[in-house]
């Protein structure tokens, strides 16, 4: 059954893929590099420098790459692309690359990012294989995805919802008790400061991950982690010296905090 774009969680993005090559300028001419290096680049044509006794032969390509929620599949989905279009990564690719999420796109490039996921889109509608579709598929309404974050006990459910698109939704996986430690670590680092400060509230969150927060640039955030009963007093003597008032307040406050 066809997904509606704007009822799934489908994101795009623009992955770059740096390639290298060097070839020795005893065995190589620079014709005869760039020859080579053309010859397994799918005939990109790549820029040539000398340095020292080598040819460095370099190019990059990009391609649209769609994903769900927070894009962990994007690299692999490049790489599979790169390979079929007769790219060889294992002689070119040296593990460089940069990746942007979009957020304003043309349609031409939606098109070409879905290829990725075997989808198509048709009137607003997303077109394809029934088990590709449901992994893009948002169940329920924001408000019904919210109590679902609040309620939810399995490590499935919870592992979906923090990926929602919806700072709401993620809020409240931050806050509920059966969120697991690796979940807490990625949403530590979510874009929006209210779930990062529910992180810092969930009675899970374990002394190493107390230890990141204390560095968040929100100073409520390191607050809550002043406040924490279980922040060691190491932890609690860098606090003390926070340019924040406050978060000092919540320091002396502590009864792990022993002032020198």
């Amino acid at each position: 059954m066809p997904l509606k774009l704007e009822d799934s969680n489908l994101t795009l993005w623009q992955v770059t893929i740096e390639l290298h090559k060097f070839y020795a300028k005893s065995e190589y001419s620079s014709e005869k590099a760039e020859e080579h290096f053309m010859s397994i680049s799918d005939g990109i044509e790549p820029a040539c420098d000398l340095e020292e006794d080598e040819w460095h032969l370099s190019s990059e390509v990009s391609y649209y790459i769609c994903d769900s929620g927070d894009g962990d599949n994007i690299l692999n989905d490049t790489i599979v692309m790169m390979k079929d279009d007769g790219i060889n990564t294992d002689e070119l690719w040296n593990r460089q690359w940069e990746w942007d999420k979009l957020t304003n796109y043309e349609d031409n490039e939606l098109e070409i990012g879905l290829k990725s996921v075997d989808l198509k889109l048709v009137d607003g509608f997303l077109i394809g294989d029934e088990d590709i579709l449901d992994s893009f598929n948002i169940e329920g309404s924001k408000e019904e995805r919210v109590e679902s974050a609040k309620d939810a006990t399995t490590l499935e459910e919870l592992e979906k919802l923090a990926k929602d698109e919806n700072e709401d939704v993620r809020y409240y996986v931050a806050e509920n008790e059966y969120t697991s430690v690796s979940l807490l670590e990625k949403l530590a680092e979510d874009e929006d400061v209210f779930v990062r400060r529910n992180v810092a509230v969930n009675t899970n969150i374990p002394v190493s991950l107390l230890e990141k927060l204390v560095k968040d640039e929100d100073f409520i955030v390191r607050k809550i982690v002043a406040e924490n009963a279980n922040t060691p007093a190491s932890m609690l003597e860098k606090l003390a010296e926070d340019e924040n008032e406050d978060v000092r307040k919540a320091v002396t406050e502590n009864p792990n905090f022993t002032s020198k």
